[in-house]
């Protein structure tokens, strides 16, 4: 049996949304809400899928931002690309944070702004100036056994 390719595995997975225009995921889904979908290189959420199907691979540096503030829209006319910073002040301002009001963290090395949660599940071990424990260590002036 031939495997499907990614487009059409995600195209069968839509549901057009005759209220909104949103192109709704019904896979299954992450602990956050976002679609989910077996990619080349391993899982994928179904948005930057179909961004990627569309417009190619994402700079590092950027995101894919609902414009809809939809977790499982995959139109493509309902995103953009953004800074993580900009994803945030968005969620925000839409009232979809999950985490108090206005907390975020921003890294002092390289700016990017996170909720608490995200910056100690996500951000701490992909800084660019990821401390590893043995710094840690070194700048607190304590001994290994401590530890």
């Amino acid at each position: 049996m031939k495997k499907r390719d990614l487009g059409e595995r995600l195209k069968r997975r839509l549901y057009v949304n005759p209220n909104n225009g949103c192109h709704e995921f019904q896979g299954s889904r992450n602990n956050i809400g976002y679609g989910f979908i077996r990619g080349e290189k391993g899982m994928v959420t179904a948005h930057r899928a179909a961004w990627m199907l569309k417009y190619g691979s994402i700079p590092k540096d950027k995101v894919v931002i609902h414009k809809c503030s939809n977790y499982i829209c995959c139109n493509t006319d309902h995103m953009k690309l953004g800074t993580r910073k900009e994803a945030t002040q968005q969620m925000m301002e839409n009232g979809r944070a999950k985490f108090g009001r206005y907390i975020i963290k921003t890294c002092e090395h390289c700016n990017n702004q996170f909720s608490p949660s995200m910056f100690m599940r996500w951000h701490g071990a992909n800084c660019k100036h990821n401390t590893s424990i043995n710094s840690l260590i070194m700048e607190n002036n304590m001994e290994t056994s401590n530890v």
